[in-house]
């Protein structure tokens, strides 16, 4: 009686050479424990003789340089703490990664958002004496430098828009 936990049990095979001996690919699969599909998808894609059998799996990773190390992008959104998707964006943008600087995040509405002549305003504030919305201060905040957003604040209060 057969092994009901063979990786081919009852399946069609196919002869194929396998290093210069004809097979199929049933023997094979029970000579090498790898799944009847993978052997044929992996013939079927031309792979043959050790690539065929091998363990390990035979992906196309891509490696990236970061900090001096070549990574590939799990590994980096690890260390960077970010997923994979934003850090292919990121890539896509800057083409490396060791030129990345954190964006700065203000989001709070309680906290104080940024001091003007020695005075703290808080996000609210600015709503409220810009007369705009929320999202056009974090707008201008993330597109420009600290220097020039206050500068934008000091001219939207001044102009009384």
């Amino acid at each position: 009686m057969k092994d009901l936990f063979s990786p081919c049990i009852k399946r069609k095979s196919m002869s194929i050479v396998h290093e210069g001996k004809t097979t199929t690919i049933r023997e094979l699969c029970d000579q090498t424990g790898i799944s009847y599909i993978k052997l044929l998808r992996r013939y079927a894609k031309g792979r043959r003789d050790a690539e065929l059998v091998s363990m390990t799996p035979l992906t196309n990773v891509k490696y990236y340089d970061y900090k001096g190390q070549k990574l590939p992008i799990k590994e980096i959104a690890l260390l960077e703490n970010k997923s994979v998707s934003q850090l292919r964006s990121l890539y896509r943008r800057y083409g490396a990664f060791d030129d990345i600087e954190p964006r700065k995040h203000v989001y709070k509405n309680a906290m104080t958002f940024c001091t003007i002549g020695g005075v703290e305003y808080k996000i609210r504030d600015l709503v409220k004496a810009l007369g705009v919305s929320r999202q056009a201060i974090y707008l201008q905040y993330h597109k420009k430098s600290e220097e020039d957003f206050i500068s934008w604040v000091q001219s939207r209060m001044g102009s009384g828009e």
